[in-house]
């Protein structure tokens, strides 16, 4: 009897367990919790849209619409798994409630990813940046851009270029249509290039206004081409120091192989070692620890090196002889790269750079925008154009530069619109001050403003309380073409059994 009482004791769970079991439960009753852990675990296109896996429960729907999970997700997983998936496009653009958080532009790019969609609504779009959302995704598409006269016309020459950029058939169709080839520069032929190496032959042999030096650039961006050229005697006798420089630029043991040559390295001058080394922070550093060349190397060829990389730009900063040639502008480049070259920045204080140089670092690097949110005196003299660079990568800054009362009588309309144009939050700030709306209305800009909105900015009260005459600038023929988009996914959905996980 004894044992058996024993026994009976240790089933009985403790104190401790039972504590923890019913924190457990209290975890396990919490939907947030639930939701964020289950849907950790599920692709992308099955948050969102007609089949979503949230439609098992209204409280998940409710969630989901309410924005709790759906933020965590960027949109860039969204169209990634639109790529995988391109029916889960269709159940997206179905869905009434979650069309409300996208934009225009993103609504057109989800389109995109479905070709049967894509090609039923392209007819339909006349912008150049419609069209390249609609038919970059599928070669066949873009072929049909690019061919259609009436189209092509359309699309600018960055239009051109990123198409061009994505599919070799589509750059090759460009650069042999004689009236599409005249749009684009010489930078745009060179990138074209280097991009695709069937276009570089075709280049080669169709030259027009590219010059020899814009052809090496294409070679230097081919491990062949430039191989070739770099072991080739003949070709190479009548090089410069500058052309074998941009040759050597874009891969390692290119530049190895001129600097390994006599008769090719002597022709490098301190300027044309820089330019060399510009990406390669080997022959970066090699450089930096030559007394010669430090000697020699001028404050702007020091800038051509692989500042890019941290171990280059402190070698620079911590060299005495080197920081010395460095200028304002220098220093500011070496910061806006490297956080770590920022913070030092800032506690130097007899450097003493100026707040239109600090905006410029804190640009990329919120710690040092806090720093002179926080400083009065840099404040006063930054004027609109500036804060609104301050805050354009950085929505916490931005959000903080448009609610300062102070700040309100620099900020231009254009300053809004930009600060607005990465983060859809600001957008919402502006839209709901009337100081800062009325800006953009004044300024006859709410187009290009309403170019940033989700579809449900457009039933703000702010907005709804501005003249018909103005509120028509709103994209009301995007908004139509916009539901034809909506209407024909949907119309695409019906034939279709559930879409499979």
């Amino acid at each position: 009897m004894k044992r058996k009482a024993t026994l009976a004791k240790k089933k009985q769970p403790s104190h401790k367990i039972q504590k923890q079991e019913a924190t457990n439960n209290v975890d396990l009753m919490n939907i947030d919790f639930l939701l964020t852990h289950i849907l950790s675990f599920v692709p992308a296109y099955r948050l969102v849209g007609k089949n979503a896996i949230t439609s098992v429960s209204k409280k998940w729907k409710k969630l989901l619409t309410e924005n709790k999970y759906f933020n965590k997700k960027s949109f860039k997983e969204i169209l990634s798994s639109c790529q995988q998936h391109p029916e889960g496009a269709l159940h997206i653009l179905s869905d009434e409630t979650l069309i409300s958080h996208f934009t225009f532009k993103q609504i057109i790019r989800i389109a995109g990813y479905n070709k049967e969609l894509a090609k039923e609504l392209i007819g339909d779009f006349q912008d150049s940046n419609d069209l390249v959302a609609l038919s970059g995704q599928y070669c066949e598409i873009a072929m049909d851009v690019v061919k259609d006269p009436e189209r092509h016309t359309k699309l600018t020459e960055f239009s051109l270029y990123k198409l061009g950029l994505k599919y070799t058939e589509v750059a090759l169709y460009i650069l042999k249509n004689a009236e599409l080839r005249s749009r684009l520069s010489n930078d745009t032929l060179i990138a074209l290039g280097q991009q695709h190496l069937e276009v570089a032959n075709y280049l080669h042999d169709n030259p027009g206004s590219l010059t020899y030096d814009d052809l090496l650039l294409i070679d230097s961006a081919h491990y062949e081409r430039a191989e070739n050229i770099v072991k080739t005697q003949e070709l190479c006798n009548n090089l410069n120091g500058e052309q074998l420089a941009k040759l050597g630029q874009q891969h390692l043991n290119i530049a190895k192989i001129i600097l390994e040559r006599p008769t090719l390295c002597k022709k490098l001058n301190v300027s044309n070692l820089c330019m060399l080394a510009e990406n390669h922070s080997e022959i970066s550093k090699h450089l930096l620890s030559k007394d010669e060349f430090c000697d020699e190397v001028s404050r702007e060829d020091l800038m051509l090196l692989h500042i890019k990389n941290i171990e280059i730009a402190n070698l620079i900063f911590d060299n005495a002889k080197l920081f010395v040639k460095l200028d304002a502008n220098a220093i500011t480049l070496l910061g806006a790269h490297h956080l770590q070259i920022a913070q030092r920045i800032l506690k130097m204080s007899e450097l003493q750079l100026s707040p239109q140089h600090l905006c410029s670092i804190g640009r990329w690097h919120s710690e040092v925008a806090e720093h002179i949110l926080n400083t009065p005196a840099l404040c006063d003299e930054l004027s609109g154009g500036e804060l609104a660079k301050l805050g354009k990568n950085h929505e916490r800054i931005a959000k903080r530069i448009i609610n300062t009362p102070t700040f309100w009588d620099k900020l231009t309309a254009e300053n809004l619109i930009k600060l607005s144009r990465k983060h859809p939050k600001i957008i919402d700030l502006i839209i709901n001050n009337r100081i800062l709306i009325d800006k953009i209305i004044t300024a006859d800009l709410l187009s290009s403003f309403g170019e940033n909105f989700a579809i449900a900015n457009f039933g703000n009260e702010n907005l709804l309380a501005i003249p018909s005459r103005e509120r028509t600038r709103l994209f009301p023929s995007k908004f139509l073409r916009i539901e034809a988009a909506l209407s024909t996914a949907k119309a695409l959905l019906l034939p279709t059994n559930k879409m499979q996980p």
